[in-house]
C-alpha cells in the first residue's frame, strides 16, 4: 500500500489544471534586454506562458488550478532549449529561477540576469522561499555524503527538516506540495504524515490536491 501511495502522490502535479482556475501575475524587469530575449513560465514539461522582453520588462498572466511552484526560464535568443537526457526531461538554459504562482502577484527584479533576480510577492511566495532555502542547505549535506549509510541518514534528516517546516506552516500551499513530493524520497508513515495533513487549513484540505492526498492517506491507514 505504501508503494501505491507513492505512485499516486506523484500524479498530483499532473492534475493541477483540472480544477477551477485562479489567476496569477508574474511581472518584472531583467536588465535592459530586448527581442529576441524571451522569458518562459514553465511547469515540468509544460509551458504556461511566455513573453518577449522590452527594455528588460515583461509580464506573464494566466490561471492555474491552485497555487504551486514553477520555474522562470530566460532565453536570450528566444528559443526554449529542452529535451530528454538519460531518460530525464531537462531544460537546457542556465538562466532560471524558481517561483511560486498564486493569486498573489509576484515581482521580479534584476540588474542583468535571471539567477540574480530578487523575487517579491505575498505570504505564499515568502513561505516557499523559506522552504527552498531550508531544504537547499539540507540537500547540500546529503549530496556531500561519502557512504550509502551516511547518505540515507542525511536523506532522512532532509525529510524531517521538511516535516518541521510543514508543521510550522499549515496554511502554506508549499507545505502541501512538499508533503506529496517527500514520498519520492521516503515511504510515508501514516502516524507521521497524517497529523501534518490534518493540521492544514480548510482551504488546502478542500482543494483538489488536498482531497487527493487525504484519499491516499485513508488507503495508507488501512
Amino acid at each position: 500500500m505504501k508503494n501505491y501511495l507513492l505512485g499516486s502522490l506523484l500524479l498530483v502535479p499532473a492534475l493541477t489544471f483540472s480544477q477551477a482556475p485562479g489567476p496569477y501575475v508574474v511581472k518584472g524587469k531583467v536588465g535592459e534586454l530586448n527581442a529576441p530575449a524571451k522569458i518562459y513560465l514553465v511547469y515540468g514539461p509544460q509551458v504556461l506562458d511566455s513573453a518577449t522582453l522590452k527594455n528588460g520588462q515583461f509580464e506573464l498572466r494566466g490561471s492555474n488550478g491552485w497555487p504551486h511552484s514553477a520555474e522562470l526560464v530566460l532565453e536570450r535568443q528566444g528559443h526554449l532549449r529542452e529535451g530528454i537526457r538519460n531518460g530525464i526531461y531537462r531544460r537546457a538554459s542556465p538562466e532560471r529561477v524558481s517561483v511560486f504562482i498564486s493569486p498573489e502577484p509576484v515581482t521580479v527584479a534584476s540588474p542583468d540576469s535571471l539567477p540574480k533576480a530578487r523575487l517579491t510577492g505575498g505570504p505564499q511566495l515568502a513561505a516557499y522561499q523559506r522552504l527552498d532555502a531550508t531544504l537547499k542547505a539540507a540537500a547540500a549535506k546529503a549530496k556531500a555524503a561519502h557512504s550509502k549509510e551516511e547518505k540515507e541518514a542525511l536523506q532522512h534528516e532532509y525529510v524531517q527538516t521538511a516535516h518541521a517546516f510543514i508543521k510550522a506552516n499549515p496554511t502554506a500551499w508549499a507545505s502541501l506540495e512538499q508533503l506529496a513530493q517527500l514520498s519520492m524520497l521516503e515511504p510515508p508513515q501514516y502516524a507521521v504524515v497524517a497529523p501534518l495533513y490534518e493540521a492544514f487549513s480548510p482551504e488546502l484540505k478542500n482543494s483538489r490536491p488536498g482531497h487527493f492526498y487525504g484519499e491516499q492517506l485513508a488507503k495508507l491507514k488501512h
